[in-house]
C-alpha cells in the first residue's frame, strides 16, 4: 500500500518579499550585516517544527559564515542571487522550476527547512514563491535597469514600478511623434515596405502580409476620420 502525503509550502510574507528584492539589488557592501541578520532569522523561521539539535546546527553554520572575511560572504551571496535570478528567468520562460530543494522535515503537514547557506535559503524561498504564484512578482526593468517587485504576478511586468511603466510610455509616445513626419514623407509604397518588414519579424506567415496590411490601412483611416471629427 502506498502512502501519499501532501506538502503545504507556505507563501512568502512580505518581510520575506522584501528580503529577495534586497538581495536582487544589493552589491553586498555596507548592507551586509543586515542582510546576514535578516538570513538567520529567516532560517530558523523556516527550521520551525524541526528538533533543537537542527536549529543549533543551523545558527552554528549561519554564525561560522558570519565570521568569515567579508569578500567570502560576498562571494557566497552572489552565487545566492544568481541562483534565484535564474530561477526567475526560468520560471517565465517554462512556468516551471528544476532543480534540489533543502532537507525537509515530514511528517508534517506545514513543511519546515534545514538551510545552512544563502543559496539554499534563496533556493527555498523561490521554490515556496513558485508554489504560491509569487515569483512572478521580482522583475527587472526594462526602463531603469533596477531589480522591483510588483503587486501582481503577470509575464508581461517588465518594469519595477508604475512611475518607469509611464516614463518609458511617455518616450514611446515623444518618439513616435518625431518619427510620423518622416515615415509620412516615405510615400505609401515606402510606408507599406516598413511595414512589410516589421511584421515580418514578428513571425507572421508569408500569405498573410497583405491581409495584415489592408487592415492596417483601415486602421489608421478610420482613425484619420475620427481626428477630423473631433477638430469640427
Amino acid at each position: 500500500m502506498r502512502l501519499q502525503a501532501r506538502i503545504v509550502l507556505l507563501p512568502l510574507d512580505r518581510k520575506e518579499l522584501n528580503f529577495c528584492k534586497a538581495i536582487l539589488k544589493s552589491d553586498f557592501g555596507n548592507d551586509l550585516p543586515r542582510l546576514m541578520t535578516e538570513a538567520l532569522r529567516i532560517a530558523l523561521q523556516s527550521a520551525r517544527g524541526l528538533d533543537e539539535p537542527w536549529t543549533k546546527e543551523i545558527k552554528f553554520y549561519w554564525k561560522k559564515l558570519n565570521s568569515r572575511p567579508p569578500h567570502n560572504v560576498r562571494g557566497y551571496w552572489n552565487v545566492a542571487r544568481d541562483t534565484i535570478i535564474e530561477l526567475i528567468e526560468q520560471n517565465r520562460k517554462t512556468g516551471v522550476l528544476v532543480g534540489g530543494l533543502p532537507m525537509i522535515g515530514v511528517p508534517t503537514r506545514i513543511a519546515s527547512a534545514a538551510v545552512f547557506h544563502p543559496e539554499e535559503l534563496m533556493r527555498w524561498l523561490a521554490f515556496r514563491a513558485i508554489a504560491n504564484k509569487q515569483l512572478g512578482r521580482f522583475v527587472k526593468c526594462d526602463y531603469c535597469g533596477a531589480w522591483g517587485l510588483r503587486e501582481r504576478a503577470r509575464k508581461s511586468n517588465r518594469y519595477c514600478k508604475t512611475e518607469c511603466q509611464e516614463a518609458a510610455h511617455l518616450e514611446l509616445v515623444k518618439r513616435s511623434q518625431n518619427e510620423a513626419p518622416a515615415f509620412a514623407a516615405l510615400g505609401q509604397s515606402g510606408r507599406d515596405a516598413i511595414r512589410t518588414q516589421q511584421i515580418k519579424s514578428t513571425g507572421a506567415k508569408k500569405g498573410k502580409l497583405p491581409a495584415m496590411l489592408e487592415n492596417e490601412k483601415k486602421v489608421l483611416e478610420l482613425r484619420s476620420r475620427r481626428s477630423q471629427l473631433r477638430k469640427l
